[in-house]
């Protein structure tokens, strides 16, 4: 079975690469996940100001941390609970299922209902992965201008260079992870 985008297994230099790549965030640490009955996949914002009105405590801004070993890593914009103690925790459900997250807190952006792009790293010599990177910031850059107009949250129509760099973005993610997987089955 193929992995795919998971929390890393430890804090490595890899981790530390993204976290150097996102600038002013604290030392990456790993955050319990134990998800609101309430909570919606990708909803963390609602998610932690539920925990706070019904536990007090506050909210964390900071990354939770992906790789995908051989391939790349990324970091997307997030919030946990910080409770009486200082403990964080994350609330909010995961696709996926993660029962933890790689997190860096970061005390100097804040969520306003601004989409905050992910940022992303190669953890390959193949040149491609460095640029389906390059065109997915730009892709995030023309989607950031669409949500914009549509509010952040709702449903936005791609068009015009957000549709092209997608497109783009998505066909050649395509074939790297042909030949990756490939690779993995050698």
């Amino acid at each position: 079975m193929i992995q795919g985008l998971t929390t890393p297994s430890e804090i490595n230099s890899h981790v530390f690469q993204l976290c150097n790549k996102i600038g002013g965030v604290e030392e990456p640490i790993f955050v319990n996940v134990i998800p609101r009955k309430d909570s919606i996949v990708d909803d963390c914002y609602i998610d932690v100001e539920n925990q706070i009105n019904d536990f007090g405590g506050g909210i964390q801004y900071g990354w939770i941390l992906w790789t995908w070993e051989g391939f790349y890593a990324e970091a997307t914009f997030h919030a946990v609970w910080k409770n009486h103690d200082g403990q964080l925790l994350d609330v909010s459900k995961k696709e996926d299922g993660e029962t933890k997250i790689a997190f860096a807190p970061d005390n100097h952006r804040k969520f306003s209902n601004l989409r905050i792009p992910s940022i992303k790293i190669s953890l390959s010599h193949d040149v491609r992965v460095k640029e389906w990177i390059r065109l997915t910031d730009e892709f995030e850059k023309h989607f950031a201008i669409l949500t914009l107009k549509t509010g952040f949250g709702k449903e936005v129509s791609l068009s015009g260079e957000a549709e092209r760099l997608h497109i783009k973005a998505e066909s050649l993610f395509n074939k790297i992870l042909a030949d990756f997987l490939v690779d993995i089955k050698k």
